[in-house]
């Protein structure tokens, strides 16, 4: 009988503690990360090698070295900058590099956000001399991309035609 009355007292305590909150955990908000923005040149020298956000026009580039009177794009794609630089995603010669049709025909000429690893030039093998103008190879880029979005996405077009 004593055994069922202590039962029942720490069964009460047990509750009303519960019930005051002593026992709820609370998820831990992880602070937002604070990210440095990107706006020109000279702020991808500030933060090379470190992880950015930058915001700019997803832009097709013609990567040919030699180039005719026509433009021929193969999938690559830089973020031009409000100074008109243009931060590449991923060194055009890298697999990553040759961007999802979706994701061009979503995305081109419209404001995007891209979150990663930001760099100053291109990785300096004889692969890519003998494949990129040198004003590409002295581009600055973005790897280890971790968001690419829009910022104020256009509405979408109507293609149906009367």
């Amino acid at each position: 009988m004593k055994n069922n009355i202590n039962i029942i007292f720490l069964s009460l305590v047990i509750f009303s503690l519960a019930s005051c909150g002593l026992f709820h955990s609370k998820e831990v908000e992880k602070p937002k990360e604070t990210l440095p923005k990107i706006e020109s040149i000279k702020d991808v020298s500030d933060y090379n090698n470190k992880k950015v956000m930058i915001e700019g026009v997803y832009t097709q580039v013609d990567i040919r070295l030699k180039k005719d009177n026509s433009v021929k794009y193969t999938g690559q794609v830089a973020i031009k900058l409000p100074d008109n630089t243009d931060v590449f995603i991923y060194p055009p010669t890298s697999p990553e590099a040759n961007r999802p049709k979706k994701e061009i025909r979503e995305m081109k000429d419209q404001q995007v956000r891209v979150v990663g690893m930001i760099f100053t030039h291109m990785p300096q093998s004889d692969v890519i001399k003998a494949k990129l103008p040198p004003s590409i190879i002295s581009s600055p880029y973005i790897t280890y991309v971790e968001k690419l979005e829009l910022v104020n996405p256009l509405p979408p077009k109507n293609v149906r035609k009367k």
